[in-house]
């Protein structure tokens, strides 16, 4: 009976990480520079931020790559990006 219920869960865990690696390949991931401009502010600030961990951001070595999928709505909540980065200042 056990056994299963670990298939079950193995299969299931199996599709689990088919969708995120599918979601990770749809992922957009701006530099800082980018993202400033999407933002209309500057590089240094975003790079300020990134540094504090107020945005997430992806380092491979000197190169910083920002996801923008921590930006989505999170449970229909109607903020902008500004909104969150910002923390409407």
């Amino acid at each position: 009976m056990q056994g299963m219920y670990l298939e079950q869960r193995v299969e299931q865990l199996e599709r689990e990480i088919r969708e995120l690696k599918k979601q990770k390949k749809n992922e957009q991931y701006l530099s800082p520079a980018q993202f400033a401009e999407k933002m209309s502010c500057s590089k240094s600030f975003v790079t300020k931020m990134v540094k504090s961990g107020e945005i997430q951001a992806l380092r491979m070595g000197k190169l910083i790559r920002i996801p923008m999928s921590q930006f989505e709505e999170k449970e229909g909540a109607e903020q902008s990006w500004k909104d969150i980065v910002f923390k409407g200042a």
